[in-house]
């Protein structure tokens, strides 16, 4: 056994949350305002080669956060509606962001996790207009977002070996406009399209890897992306449901560099069994195999041009048993797109 490949890791994290919401509506003006409090408790362990989990070392981290909301509202004439709102976010690092075991499959390019890595936290305000008809939904928004302790994948050099790790290094801001269009085209068929136009800006930094002998360094950048999603749903007899979603990132700026354009395809279908009380999904996320991650970094004295990939379709079967009264109302039933949302995941 190579030792210096073993490794066995434990990621313990929960979550106790309270939340409380007001909301009124006086003539056609609502309001609603919400808090959520969320106490995080994390343990981790990293086990290398002959280590157990009474002799390793545990990382904890616990802490407590307020979100507070704000939804403000106000009707028009023939279906008009205009919406401003106010949320603020957490973005919990992944587990495998937190594991420091370092990967030397590849002795001259090692990669390892950050378990100190603490949360991003956003403040997201938007101005919404939105416009309804029989058949067709159209939501027009304008944001503007600024996150703290983003985190991100940082690359520097020690002598001949590039090495790789993340670390909350920077803020980001980022203003743009958000088109979505639901379209119900037929009776059995709808389409959801979404635009998303926004600039973005991440600013300098300056961070000292553990063991490093000299910071790794950033310059603020910033520039204009877009992303592109059309789901198209189609209800067809005996309650059976077919999902097809396209997604298209431009290029987006990263920490010491950029990230190229990519592109998705996926597909799906649901059936319902006994009154919509058991369901079976299937699904088929990326279907053209063009799930992949091709960046280019630099930095003190390298430059790199890196492809990662994910080879293959990823195949997933879902059954699922509601108890209760879980029936969709009305309104769930004519909006598909929400009701089956089977394969949304993040790279």
């Amino acid at each position: 056994m190579d030792r210096t490949h073993h490794n066995k890791y434990s990621y313990d994290r929960n979550i106790q949350a309270l939340y409380a919401t007001f909301s009124t509506k006086v003539n056609n003006f609502g309001l609603q305002l919400g808090l959520r409090g969320e106490y995080t408790d994390t343990e981790t362990k990293s086990l290398g080669y002959g280590e157990t989990e009474a002799t390793a070392i545990p990382y904890k981290d616990d802490y407590f956060s307020l979100f507070p909301s704000l939804f403000l509202s106000y009707s028009l004439p023939k279906n008009h509606e205009i919406q401003v709102n106010y949320t603020r976010r957490i973005s919990r690092p992944r587990g495998w962001q937190l594991n420091p075991f370092m990967n030397m499959t590849d002795s001259l390019n090692i990669s390892f996790g950050n378990p100190y890595l603490s949360p991003e936290y956003s403040n997201s305000f938007e101005l919404n207009y939105i416009k309804t008809w029989e058949k067709h939904t159209l939501s027009v928004s304008t944001y503007y977002r600024n996150t703290d302790d983003v985190i991100q994948r940082i690359r520097y050099r020690e002598g001949d070996v590039m090495k790789s790790t993340s670390a909350n290094i920077t803020q980001s801001s980022s203003a743009g406009a958000e088109i979505v269009a639901k379209n119900k085209l037929l009776k059995f068929l709808d389409f959801t399209t979404t635009l998303n136009f926004y600039y973005n800006e991440l600013e300098g930094f300056s961070y000292l890897p553990a063991g490093a002998d000299t910071p790794v360094t950033g310059e603020r950048d910033d520039n204009f992306s877009w992303t592109g999603k059309i789901i198209a749903n189609a209800m067809l007899p005996y309650a059976i449901s077919l999902q097809a979603t396209g997604s298209y990132n431009s290029k987006q700026i990263i920490a010491q560099g950029h990230r190229e354009a990519s592109y998705r395809l996926d597909l799906g279908a649901r059936k319902f069994f006994f009154d919509r009380k058991i369901n079976l999904s299937i699904s088929v996320q990326d279907i053209l195999n063009s799930r992949s991650w091709h960046s280019i970094t630099s930095g003190n004295g390298f430059k790199q041009d890196s492809d990662s990939w994910r080879k293959g379709g990823v195949f997933r079967f879902t059954l699922s048993y509601n108890f209760g009264n879980m029936k969709a109302s009305k309104q769930k039933q004519q909006r598909p797109s929400e009701e089956m949302n089977m394969m949304e995941e993040e790279f």
